[in-house]
C-alpha cells in the first residue's frame, strides 16, 4: 500500500505566514476529514496534545493509547494513523524544520529526544500536575496564531520552543538518567 505523504500547504489557510500550522484538534480533524482519514506520512514536525478523548494513534506500524495528558511527535516520514473511540480535544501544531530553525541557527530539532531517534518513544503522558501548564501553553500557541500581531512568527518559535523544552525536561525524567539523550543545551 502506497502511503501518501502529506504537505504542509495542503493544511494552510491562506495567510502570509509560510511553514507552520497550529489548530484546536477538533477543528483540525473536522477541517481535514479527507486528508487524515487514511494513514499517511508528512513532510513537517508534528505536535499533538489531547486534553480529552480517548482511541490509538498508530505510528510507524505501533499502537499507541490515546487518552488525556498524551502528547504525540511526528518527525517528518513517520507513518501515522488515528483510530478514536471518544470525541477528541486538545491542539495540533505542523512547522517545517526550515520555519524553527531559521529563528534558532544554533540550536536543531534533532537535540530534542523525541526527536532525537526513532529508537525513542514518539509520545509522552505528562502528568495530571503539569497538565494545565501544558494546556495553557498550547493554549498560547493557538491564540498567537489566529491573531494577527507584531512579531507573530518569532513568537510563535519562541512558544514552540518553550512547549519542546518543558516535554524535554518531562521526557527526560520519563525515560531515565541511563537513557538520558544528547541535551547538551
Amino acid at each position: 500500500m502506497k502511503v501518501p505523504v502529506l504537505n504542509l500547504k495542503q493544511f494552510l489557510p491562506s495567510v502570509p505566514l509560510q511553514g507552520i500550522y497550529v489548530n484546536s484538534f477538533s477543528k483540525h480533524i473536522k477541517t481535514n476529514k479527507e486528508l487524515i482519514h487514511h494513514p499517511h506520512s508528512h513532510d513537517f514536525y508534528v505536535g499533538v496534545f489531547f486534553t480529552e478523548g480517548t482511541g490509538t494513534h498508530e505510528i510507524d506500524f505501533k499502537s499507541y493509547e490515546i487518552q488525556p495528558g498524551k502528547v504525540f511527535f511526528l518527525k517528518p516520514g513517520q507513518t501515522h494513523a488515528w483510530q478514536f473511540e471518544t470525541s477528541p480535544q486538545g491542539y495540533i501544531f505542523f512547522h517545517t524544520k526550515e520555519f524553527y530553525e531559521i529563528k534558532f541557527l544554533d540550536h536543531q530539532l534533532e537535540a530534542f529526544p523525541f526527536f532525537y531517534s526513532y529508537q525513542n518513544p514518539p509520545y509522552i503522558d505528562v502528568l495530571k500536575e503539569a497538565r494545565n501548564k501544558m494546556t495553557q501553553s498550547f493554549e498560547s500557541l493557538y491564540e498567537e496564531y489566529s491573531n494577527d500581531q507584531l512579531f507573530k512568527g518569532i513568537k510563535l518559535v519562541n512558544l514552540i520552543q518553550q512547549i519542546y523544552i518543558d516535554l524535554t525536561r518531562m521526557y527526560s525524567i520519563e525515560l531515565g538518567d541511563k537513557k538520558r539523550l544528547s541535551l547538551s543545551y
